[in-house]
């Protein structure tokens, strides 16, 4: 198995972070070249969470708030860390319902290995590919 281990979440901060990516969604203005966008996330999650009223939650889960919104709006969200790993030459996502695979250099004898990321929903996959094809189209 690939095991991909991130930070989890709380249902409240789950709820935080709905609202801080609906927030980036209807705020993030066009950018011509971003210097350094984990300065950007920061400074937007502290105004947003000021805006909202979130400053208490934001403060006792900063940390956590934003590696998800820099993973899922600036990179490849939940294949971000095989899409990132030197030693991942391909990536499989058969079905929403089944982890996906990774061939890693490492490990080749064995061919394809499950991971622990799962979509939860075909509107989540549908959602992913959706939104990544149009960073893949800007690109």
């Amino acid at each position: 198995m690939y095991v991909v281990s991130e930070p989890s979440l709380t249902l409240e901060e789950q709820r935080v972070y709905s609202l801080l990516m609906e927030n980036l969604y209807f705020s993030l203005k066009p950018l011509a070249k971003m210097d350094d966008p984990l300065k950007y996330i920061e400074q937007f999650i502290w105004e947003s969470a000021e805006d909202l009223g979130l400053m208490e939650q934001v403060q006792a889960s900063f940390q956590k708030l934003k590696y998800f919104i820099a993973r899922d709006a600036f990179s490849y969200g939940p294949l971000h860390i095989p899409m990132m790993d030197p030693n991942v030459e391909e990536i499989s996502v058969t079905s929403y319902a089944v982890p996906a695979n990774v061939i890693h250099r490492s490990f080749t004898e064995y061919d394809w290995l499950e991971t622990n990321i799962c979509f939860g929903s075909e509107d989540v996959l549908r959602s992913y590919v959706q939104g990544l094809r149009s960073v893949v189209v800007k690109a």
